[in-house]
Order: C-alpha cells, then structure tokens, then sequence
C-alpha cells in the first residue's frame, strides 16, 4: 500500500491506517509505504493531518495506490496587530502533587494508541513555543525503544464533554527522540496560539514493528502468566488536579477518560502525563 497526497503525488509519512473489520492499526513508513495483509471486503480508513480522511471497502484486485485530498480550510477573520510577543511562563505539572506518584504510560498496541493532555494556562493571546516531555525505556526495553518516532497533533476543546475536538493546526508535527530524559519539543514555527479555554495535545507513537518488544505479565494470585506487547519508550507520569489526560480508542473513533472516570471526576488528582509548555503572550 502507498499513500500520497492528491495534489503533489508526493508520498504522507506516518498516515493513520485503520482497518476497522480485522482490528489491525498500522502507520505508513516515511516513503507513505505500508505492508498489509488485509482481506476482500475489510472496512479501511486511511487518514492524515490536513488531509480529508479516505475511507473504502479493501479490494486487492484494484490498485493499492491512495490518494488524500488536502483540506480546504475555512479561516477566520484574524485580527492584525502590533505586538512583541513575550515569555511568560512555563506552564507545567512537575510536582504538583509530591505526595501521590502516577509512574508513568507506557505504549499498549490497543488501549493507548494515542492520548491527548489537556493544557489550559488561562491566558489570553498566548502562544506555545515549545512542548516538554520526559521518556524512559521501560525495564528489559531494547535500547532502540527509545528513539520509536512520535506523532503530535494539536485539538481545541470541547466545553461539554472536556474531550479534544477539532484540530487547531493542519500542520503535522513528528518528533524523533534520541536518548532518555527529558524531551524539548520546539513549537515556535506552528505559530500555536492557544484557545482562551485551552486546548489538547495529542501523543501517539508510530507502530514501527522494530520499536516493538515483548513484555511478560505474572499475577500468581489470579493464575495469570501472559506475554503483551509494547511499543517506544515510557511516557513519565505525574499525579495532578490538570493536564486531564484522555485515551483514543481507533476502532470505535472515540475519546474516554482511563479508569471509566467521567467528567466531574477528573477535576480530582489522577495521573497523567508529566509534561511543560513554554508560554508566549501578546499584550
């Protein structure tokens, strides 16, 4: 399978393929090539930041080239003025609740696929310039987990529900890391203002099948012994009152929040993602 974009022919690395009958969630590589074994008649949808999303009935006879159409997006009117935008803070939950520790996410082929942290810094014409995250290879990891690419994207919120909604940027971002620690991820160039009721990061790691290794479950007391598989590196964990956390589950094309929690409940400490972000203002 190759993937490209319709106007250019060029090829999507790293576009979403769900193939909704057999379960199966796969990535394009950087050249928009995809190994697959799907069947006759399976329900695919194939999609990519500022791209229309693809969905068809597989048919191995026809030819496996597919092409997304770029989105026509509607802009608001934007409003010009002068204005020196300025450092204000590093908006983060590091420590903010010292007594209680949440140890982290580490990358399940179904139940975490992507996550989205709530970030909602209550400031007006604020700007993000740059993400931080901090990464560790989970115990018996091959060393190469670490360095499994990242996929970002970026969602308003929707008042409601408080789960992520539309997109803010059509702009895919794709970091790589290259050792343990802490990770500075650089917004400057999205531009990134941030809705005044805050806004969504979406995480998920690009399920390369190198960056995959297994890892062996034993619970003596409920006779369980079991081999699951991961992926990349362990997201550190923080326990806090904000950055809501929230998981997407693909083959149901929805968000809930982990441990059946509801709405109300995530205004208690729950864990989540430890993670900062460099705010700029504009007065």
């Amino acid at each position: 399978m190759h993937i490209q974009a319709s106007e250019t022919h060029s090829p999507l690395s790293f576009a979403t393929i769900v193939n909704y009958s057999q379960k199966i969630l796969l990535f394009s590589d950087l050249e928009g090539n995809a190994n697959i074994n799907f069947k006759n008649g399976d329900s695919i949808n194939i999609s990519y930041v500022g791209y229309e999303t693809l969905y068809f009935i597989f048919n191995k006879e026809k030819p496996l080239t597919y092409l997304l159409k770029q989105k026509k997006l509607l802009l608001n009117t934007i409003e010009i003025k002068a204005c020196i935008p300025k450092k204000l803070f590093k908006y983060s939950n590091e420590g903010d609740n010292p007594e209680q520790n949440f140890g982290g996410l580490g990358w399940d082929f179904n139940y975490n696929a992507k996550v989205a942290v709530m970030i909602n810094p209550n400031v007006k014409n604020a700007f993000a310039s740059s993400l931080s995250i901090w990464l560790f290879n989970n115990y018996k990891a091959p060393k190469i987990a670490i360095k499994a690419p990242i996929k970002i994207t970026f969602y308003k919120i929707v008042d409601s529900t408080s789960f992520p909604g539309e997109l803010i940027t059509d702009r895919q971002v794709i970091y790589f890391p290259k050792r343990e620690g802490k990770q500075i991820i650089d917004l400057d160039s999205l531009h990134l203002k941030i809705p005044d009721n805050g806004m969504y990061i979406g995480i998920e790691y690009i399920l390369d099948e190198k960056y995959k290794y297994p890892i062996r479950y034993v619970d003596t007391a409920r006779g369980i012994d079991s081999i699951k598989y991961k992926y990349g590196a362990r997201f550190d964990g923080s326990f806090s009152t904000k950055f809501k956390m929230t998981f997407y589950y693909y083959f149901l094309d929805k968000w809930f929040f982990g441990g059946k929690r509801n709405k109300s409940e995530m205004e208690q400490p729950h864990g989540t993602i430890k993670c900062s972000l460099g705010i700029k203002y504009c007065e």
